[in-house]
């Protein structure tokens, strides 16, 4: 299970994103719903992408709560503070989730989950397959509980992103989930769709 990703590709994929975050943020967009069933990915090589729906940009008001709750920043879920820096969260979501196969949190309601994102600090990261040294920590300047923890604009994130090194760690033992009982976990807390849709990375293509 689980084929098909390489940090090679997961990359190019994010900088394409990160540059459609900048874009919209620029004009004063902001998504609010960023996760996996809003990409439209129509190209591999090179990774060409789309972000779609945006449809919550400019509905949710302050005190209103709006979003897909794995994806969700902690400031979202309670419907204030919002800015560019709570794309960027969601965006860590997706990342984490093409990373290691799963999303931060898993909770059985949308409350609880909701919770986890504000109160719960970042699960152990195992990534599936080689990824660069710095990759967690670029991670956690995207997951950070506060905004004034995170990357505040895209542009931030996209080089910093650029700026990891090439060399990748292959331990398995250490950085491949599919090698840890943790996976296994993984695997047997997801619903059976969301499982069907990690195959490979021609499953991330949204259908219109």
């Amino acid at each position: 299970q689980n084929e098909g990703w390489s940090w090679s590709s997961v990359r190019q994929l994010l900088i394409v994103l990160l540059e459609a975050l900048a874009h919209a943020h620029a004009r004063g967009v902001l998504h609010l719903d960023l996760n996996p069933r809003n990409i439209l990915v129509s190209s591999f090589f090179p990774v060409t992408a789309k972000v779609v729906d945006f449809g919550l940009a400019g509905l949710v008001e302050e005190g209103r709560v709006g979003g897909t709750p794995a994806y969700m920043a902690p400031e979202q879920t309670l419907g204030r503070d919002l800015g560019p820096h709570t794309d960027l969260y969601s965006l860590g979501c997706t990342a984490w989730w093409l990373i290691t196969g799963a999303t931060p949190f898993e909770a059985s309601s949308s409350a609880r989950m909701m919770e986890l994102h504000r109160t719960e600090p970042l699960p152990a990261f195992y990534a599936r397959f080689p990824v660069p040294a710095g990759l967690e920590s670029w991670l956690q300047g995207l997951l950070a509980k506060h905004p004034s923890g995170r990357y505040p604009y895209a542009a931030d994130a996209k080089a910093a992103l650029l700026e990891l090194e090439s060399s990748l760690i292959s331990d398995p033992q250490k950085n491949v989930a599919s090698f840890l009982p943790f996976q296994t976990t993984v695997q047997q807390t997801r619903s059976e769709e969301h499982t069907s849709e990690l195959q490979s990375p021609c499953n991330l293509v949204c259908r219109l």
